[in-house]
């Protein structure tokens, strides 16, 4: 899986400096399939903001049954408020004899207070604040 976007810091006045990290948190399993003496695989994984990038690459020898996968990947990162700057994720496998599953999450940590990074795709956009009420009344706000 390979995915990209342009992201830029928001809450802060333009051209505010900014030291933060992307973090990539990989988590996941494998196993081997029944029957199979051996199973082997290979993990990778990268998070980049060019001209710098975090990566991760291992081979892992198969054996009996199964295992999980847990990686974390922290790339510093200097930027503006109001900067945009690429960044682009990479998650792979490549399994023999048996099955991976692997998953991944990105999330933008060292933030001063107020600021948030966002993405032209949708990446920490503004949640909606909600009410709590009840069944009754809601029903009633569609009549």
């Amino acid at each position: 899986m390979d995915t990209e976007d342009e992201y830029w810091i928001v809450g802060l006045p333009p051209g505010t400096p900014v030291d933060f990290n992307a973090e990539f948190t990989v988590s996941g399993s494998w196993n081997v399939f029944p029957g199979v003496p051996q199973g082997e695989f290979s993990s990778e994984a990268f998070v980049a903001v060019p001209p710098d990038t975090s990566r991760y690459s291992i081979p892992i020898p198969g054996g009996c049954c199964h295992g999980g996968i847990s990686r974390s990947l922290s790339l510093p990162l200097h930027r503006l408020g109001g900067e945009h700057f690429h960044l682009g994720l990479h998650l792979g496998s490549r399994n023999y004899r048996g099955r991976v599953d692997e998953s991944g999450q990105l999330q933008f940590t060292g933030l001063p207070p107020g600021a948030a990074v966002v993405s032209c795709q949708g990446f920490g956009g503004p949640s909606t604040p909600a009410r709590h009420t009840s069944w009754g009344r809601l029903k009633t706000s569609y009549r």
